[in-house]
């Protein structure tokens, strides 16, 4: 689904497995992302992973999800990693390249 739509979702079937959201920012997230985001963790708790697949900028909006995986890009090889990542088939090897700043200034849009 596409971040939108998440506060429309019905996660009752998602029964202790978790849910993936695959972001693809750049820079500051916008605010329907982090509304999102937010709504997607009020649902399903601590089964949400974030994928950022742009910046991982949404990191710092969010804290209180725990799980984030970035790949700084949205090209299958990058997604094709993460999938192994969370498949267990993988280790995440990397470090972030930036210094996460410990709060964002206002969110546009």
């Amino acid at each position: 689904i596409h971040l939108d739509e998440a506060s429309h979702l019905d996660c009752s079937a998602i029964s202790g497995g978790a849910l993936v959201a695959v972001t693809c920012t750049h820079g500051i997230p916008d605010a329907r992302t982090v509304s999102a985001l937010h709504a997607l963790h009020r649902m399903v708790g601590d089964r949400l992973i974030v994928v950022a697949a742009g910046d991982p900028y949404e990191m710092v909006a969010t804290p209180e999800i725990p799980a984030y995986l970035a790949t700084y890009g949205p090209d299958a090889p990058s997604i094709d990693a993460a999938a192994r990542v969370l498949l267990g088939r993988a280790r995440a090897r990397g470090t972030l390249p930036v210094t996460l700043p410990p709060s964002l200034p206002e969110a546009p849009g």
